[in-house]
């Protein structure tokens, strides 16, 4: 009976116990603690992915006005210079940024006193 595929002998049983030694001296002769390996990161973007996904959630479900100000104060907008980009009064601003902060709150599950 013909076999299509070659056969492959890892030799003896008893030198599995060598052939591991080897291996493991050679592991220990090349640390690979500085390689990054994707299947160990990729938690870590997983994780990042879906908290940016949580955040966009949070500022789509903002009015449009909400939205800008909110924005604009993580870009490091003040208050003062939010409602002059956006030309309303600067209480203006102080007050969607208020309601858009109290929303995230509400988002996140916080209450006030987790501020």
């Amino acid at each position: 009976m013909a076999h299509d595929r070659p056969s492959v002998s890892l030799g003896s049983p008893r030198r599995i116990p060598t052939i591991r030694a080897s291996l493991e001296h050679t592991a220990k002769e090349f640390p690979t603690d500085h390689i990054s390996n994707p299947l160990i990161d990729s938690n870590d973007v997983i994780q990042q992915w879906e908290k940016k996904m949580e955040l966009l959630d949070l500022v789509n479900g903002l009015p449009p006005r909400q939205r800008q100000v909110l924005t604009l104060s993580i870009l490091g907008y003040s208050p003062l210079e939010i409602a002059r980009e956006l030309g309303i009064t600067p209480e203006a601003a102080r007050g969607n940024l208020l309601k858009a902060r109290r929303h995230a709150r509400l988002f996140f599950g916080l209450d006030e006193e987790d501020r």
